[in-house]
């Protein structure tokens, strides 16, 4: 079954596919900035104002750790540490169990 992409997702793939370009076969040194560079393209493209990348800490799987930030208008601190565990606890049992899931909207 086939189905009619707008314009609007076609960009938004190519933006993505763009960006996914870019990291193959980018030296180590260089990787902060492109991905710092990659998170102001798509809160540009998506009209977001803050996207945050966490890692889980290696010692404690429940705890989340700030790597990169990009929120050019930010008025709040961002904690570098947060507990995943006790604010989205379903959120971190899909990534602890490898398992892939999708919020269909920002405001989800």
């Amino acid at each position: 079954m086939e189905t009619e992409c707008s314009a609007e997702q076609v960009s938004f793939e190519n933006l993505l596919a763009g960006l996914t370009a870019r990291f193959i076969n980018l030296p180590s040194e260089e990787v902060d900035s492109a991905i710092e560079d990659a998170q102001r393209e798509v809160c540009e493209f998506l009209g977001l104002d803050l996207s945050a990348v966490w890692q889980m800490d290696p010692d404690a799987s429940e705890i989340l750790v700030l790597t990169h930030l990009y929120g050019p208008l930010l008025t709040e601190e961002v904690p570098e540490r947060m507990v995943a565990s006790e604010l989205f606890p379903w959120a971190l049992e899909k990534v602890q169990n490898n398992e892939v899931f999708v919020l269909s909207s920002t405001e989800n």
